[in-house]
């Protein structure tokens, strides 16, 4: 076997990487003016393997018995880092019977040896940029060190399922896959933070950091200050389906405004019809019907489209569609199938506040209902993701029309 060949077959995407130096212990390759191992006896075991390695997806890799995916750090890291230094940087969960592992540490040397043979270069670089800077690099390592090569991404968590030898399942990648992702719930319901598989080795980006307005102004009216909170932490959060929850309540902030504008003045025009007595039973009764008949009719879908009707103007949000589509490619005046139902937006002035209203209500359903099962199901951390943040611009610029439009002149 010519190991040194191997190895450039590895660090082939990895620019300044060279080896240096090989014995019967390690291999060692030289990055940065430093040195790094990697061990020989994880090079042969890998290469041994080879053919039975699966890199399921570019953040995961199975071999029979053992299972190893990227794991991502949801919210502050600062909670998981305290929880993982009081366990010594590993966490450990063993079956009753002490025949399976579940470990999250670390990412290992052999699988950093299998994603470096098996990634494409430009999947190999995303994953690069997981390694620290050089400068940072010289500066942690004395020139004398020879520190494993893998512990260059020691800030790279992953979870690994190790199975005997004789698991009548240890082929069935799916297993090891579930125990993997059931394993990360138990322990961040133990720690109090968020895990998940990582999808891809690409930073997780703000869904909402596309597009700003760029225009800087002196306000010209100050904004209602209950609806303010939650506009920013939309626009803070890494989340698709919570930036897109916070917007809704925006919207749902003037449902009872509007709703009751209507109701209110029926109620004005009986108390101020000369008729009126309050010590007329039948007429009071009548009073507190017209209360109980809008109350019965009150429906969601209709407040939102009331809200939509009131306070912005159809051909405003046609002309903005149209504006974002010829920067974007044409998408909500195409048939999108969202959850369950199809959608295709009309310009048309008559009907546009209805169709939007019917959407965005629907997203929201079932954004906030889940029912198992049903085709109108939405998986946080799936393909799904992307569909909604394509839906995001589109009610982003409604919520932040309602907070201009119904702010107080100064």
């Amino acid at each position: 076997m010519n190991m040194p060949f191997d190895i450039s077959h590895f660090l082939r995407n990895i620019p300044s990487a060279k080896i240096v130096d090989s014995n019967g212990a390690a291999i060692i390759v030289r990055l940065h003016e430093r040195n790094f191992s990697i061990s020989s006896a994880t090079i042969n075991k890998y290469l041994d393997q080879r053919n039975m390695v699966d890199m399921a997806g570019e953040t995961a890799c199975y071999a029979p018995g053992y299972y190893e995916h990227a794991v991502d750090i949801l919210g502050p890291r600062k909670s998981f880092l305290d929880f993982m230094n009081a366990n010594e940087q590993r966490i450990a969960l063993r079956s009753n019977d002490e025949q399976m592992c579940v470990e999250l540490s670390a990412i290992s040397e052999f699988m950093l040896i299998a994603l470096l043979d098996q990634l494409e270069h430009q999947q190999t670089r995303q994953l690069l940029e997981r390694m620290p800077p050089a400068l940072f690099i010289q500066r942690r390592y004395a020139p004398d060190d020879v520190p494993e090569f893998s512990d260059l991404f020691s800030r790279v968590m992953t979870v690994k399922v190790r199975a005997p030898e004789d698991y009548r399942q240890k082929r069935q990648k799916k297993v090891l896959f579930q125990l993997a992702q059931s394993s990360l719930f138990n322990i961040a319901y133990a720690g109090g933070f968020g895990l998940t598989l990582a999808k891809s080795w690409t930073r997780g980006e703000n869904p909402l950091a596309l597009y700003g307005s760029g225009a800087l102004m002196f306000p010209r009216r100050v904004y209602d200050e209950a609806i303010l909170p939650y506009y920013q932490l939309a626009l803070s959060s890494d989340s698709a389906i919570y930036a897109y929850l916070l917007f809704y309540n925006i919207l749902e902030y003037f449902y009872l405004e509007v709703a009751e504008t209507e109701l209110h003045q029926h109620l004005v025009d009986r108390l101020l019809d000369p008729t009126f007595s309050h010590r007329r039973v039948t007429q009071l009764r009548a009073l507190a019907s017209v209360v109980r008949k809008h109350d019965a009719e009150l429906d969601d879908e209709q407040m939102l489209t009331d809200v939509l009707n009131e306070h912005l103007l159809a051909d405003t949000l046609i002309t903005w569609i149209e504006h974002y589509e010829a920067e974007n490619g044409a998408y909500y005046t195409e048939r999108q199938r969202l959850f369950g139902r199809s959608f295709t937006l009309k310009l048309e002035e008559d009907s546009i506040m209805a169709q939007i209203a019917r959407r965005l209500y629907h997203l929201r359903r079932v954004l906030a209902h889940n029912v198992e099962g049903g085709s109108r199901q939405f998986v946080p951390f799936s393909d799904q993701e992307d569909v909604l943040v394509q839906e995001l611009p589109l009610i982003r610029y409604i919520a932040e029309q309602l907070i201009i439009k119904t702010g107080k002149d100064i």
